[in-house]
């Protein structure tokens, strides 16, 4: 549906599709390190690879809004894709948290 506006404006969406085919490896990014940190033991490896969680998800919203900006595009294919950039960063700070929540429980369970 981003290249329906037909005419000149069509080239003016790739990036906008390009932020779209982004998403799945932002998703595989929170799943590797989610992965790393059900099995560090070193807390400061914890802290490290939180850290890097949080850059991803920082990015999976802040691309989006600058190639918003940059491009200059339309309200609705621009509306879309932050619409789906901000369900994406919902659903992995929601998995991000759930899944400390167990470590944390399992962790405290082994240790007694």
């Amino acid at each position: 549906w981003l290249g329906t506006t037909g005419g000149a404006r069509s080239e003016e969406h790739l990036p906008l599709l390009v932020c779209y085919l982004c998403h799945p490896l932002f998703s595989i990014a929170a799943l590797t390190l989610e992965n790393l940190l059900a099995r560090t033991k070193s807390r400061a490896l914890d802290v490290a690879l939180r850290i890097v969680y949080s850059a991803v998800l920082f990015a999976v919203v802040a691309i989006p809004c600058r190639v918003i900006n940059v491009t200059r595009s339309e309200p609705l294919p621009g509306f879309g894709l932050l619409a789906v950039s901000l369900v994406l960063w919902m659903k992995l700070y929601s998995y991000s948290e759930a899944n400390a929540h167990l470590r944390a429980m399992y962790r405290a369970n082994k240790a007694l």
